[in-house]
């Protein structure tokens, strides 16, 4: 029986969208500091290519530091030089899990997020309002029926760039 929480958290336009060619299609801020804050002190689960990702974004290197960060990988060595946990698979992710505050948050990609969706108990998502063209490697979040799930909150995030954009909680209904 599961102890804990486990939350997929996102930024999705519309379509679902969330990468093109291998990246964040849109710079929210708002949106990054939502998910710095939510996930701060928690353990985050990310595939190789969003670790890459985020890495190739770092300053110094270092992949959300004041998190634990669980990569789901076949191809990545088992040792990280950062200090992050490689699994080689859900289970093995889960186990690694030190679940501080019974919360375990996906940060993508859309493989992983696959992966993990029927065990999401919550998926704290951004929705920003734009298109995404000119790609022809998009990656996309799992399609899911609102049947299913209950809004617990929805704020709009005031502090955008280009695009609007809002937080949106949802809870899996039992």
């Amino acid at each position: 029986m599961q102890r804990y929480e486990i939350a997929l958290i996102a930024a999705m336009n519309p379509q679902r969208v969330i990468g093109a060619d291998g990246e964040i299609p849109w710079h929210v801020k708002a949106d990054m500091q939502h998910f710095k804050e939510m996930t701060m002190g928690h353990d985050v689960v990310m595939g190789r290519r969003t670790y890459e990702s985020i890495r190739r974004m770092s300053r110094n290197g270092h992949v959300l530091p004041g998190r634990h960060v669980i990569i789901l990988s076949l191809t990545l060595p088992s040792c990280m030089v950062g200090g992050e946990t490689v699994a080689r698979s859900v289970e093995e992710a889960l186990e690694y899990a030190r679940m501080p505050q019974q919360r375990l948050f996906v940060a993508g990609g859309g493989e992983i997020y696959q992966l993990f969706f029927p065990r999401a108990t919550s998926m704290y998502l951004t929705r920003v309002e734009t298109s995404v063209e000119g790609s022809d490697a998009l990656t996309y979040f799992p399609e899911w029926n609102m049947n299913d799930w209950e809004e617990m909150w929805c704020k709009p995030l005031a502090q955008y760039v280009d695009e609007p954009a809002a937080n949106v909680s949802y809870w899996r209904l039992l």
